[in-house]
């Protein structure tokens, strides 16, 4: 209910594109379902203790957020809402929390691409981690020096993958507040698992 009511809704309401070509008085827009003039329709529905509520749909994309809490077995029900279609996109985002649950699985069969920075002062390869969060910027994890996050590019770790999958960590944001992040470190605000979670998109367990 809020994706749609506070993302989704909006941008519908203010694309003038949308607004002159695929709205008018015959569409439904209501918080679950969405539909348009060309036929189209937007359902937006939860599959956290089962898919039942997913039985039924035919999608040509299935896009899943907070996929890390959705149980892997309702997986192939959730698939098979895109069997009749000629397209079957697939998008899924989320947090890992722990090693074992549904999005490590589903990362460990992407191509797993990570932002890659070659240190211009050691020539050492950097991958996102807690080595690279510096007092007031991000760092080579070798050398400690500054690096320039707009020199960095994506590489694939497993590139035989069918499933493309990336990593964005907070710490690679060009517009984050360094200090606030700092803050949150030093200050104990933050458990290691916390910091390896929600700041740099890795699992933590115990």
């Amino acid at each position: 209910r809020r994706f749609s009511s506070q993302r989704y809704t909006p941008t519908i309401k203010h694309s003038p594109l949308i607004q002159d070509y695929f709205i008018d008085s015959s569409v439904l827009q209501n918080v679950f379902e969405k539909s348009f003039t060309n036929g189209s329709c937007v359902n937006f529905v939860h599959a956290f203790a089962d898919a039942d509520t997913i039985r039924g749909i035919s999608a040509d994309r299935v896009c899943i957020d907070e996929v890390q809490d959705i149980l892997w077995e309702t997986m192939p029900v959730i698939r098979e809402t895109m069997a009749a279609s000629e397209y079957k996109w697939i998008m899924y985002a989320g947090t890992p929390k722990t090693f074992d649950n549904t999005i490590e699985n589903l990362w460990k069969g992407s191509t797993q691409c990570e932002w890659y920075i070659c240190c211009p002062a050691c020539r050492h390869g950097n991958i996102p981690s807690i080595r690279n969060i510096g007092e007031t910027s991000y760092v080579c994890s070798k050398c400690g020096k500054p690096l320039d996050l707009k020199s960095g590019e994506w590489v694939a770790i497993n590139p035989a993958a069918s499933r493309l999958g990336f990593r964005i960590p907070q710490i690679i944001r060009p517009s984050l507040d360094w200090c606030d992040l700092r803050r949150k470190i030093d200050g104990g605000e933050y458990s290691e698992g916390k910091i390896q979670n929600e700041i740099l998109g890795e699992p933590f367990d115990v």
